[in-house]
């Protein structure tokens, strides 16, 4: 659990990847392999190291906030994949 004092640089980028991972899977009810698949997209889309992607993901705890535009679009599928 992620208290105030939370500090993202005490973790590997492994760990960081993995905790953003739970957080994708949690919340749009999706497998390890298509919460990977997401997070590569974000990581891709907006040319931002994927442990950069998975920082931003755990100290908002919301996906749609890991983006640093604003208006940056954010696909939870990417344009490959269907999820039915």
């Amino acid at each position: 659990m992620m208290t105030d004092n939370f500090n993202a640089s005490q973790f590997s980028p492994g760990d960081l990847i993995e905790q953003a991972l739970d957080i994708i899977m949690n919340r749009f009810d999706l497998d390890a392999e298509q919460a990977l698949k997401v997070l590569r997209s974000m990581s891709r889309e907006t040319r931002t190291q994927m442990c950069v992607v998975a920082e931003r993901l755990i100290d908002d705890n919301d996906p749609s906030e890991a983006v640093p535009e604003k208006n940056a679009p954010l696909r939870l599928v990417p344009e490959d994949e269907t999820i039915l």
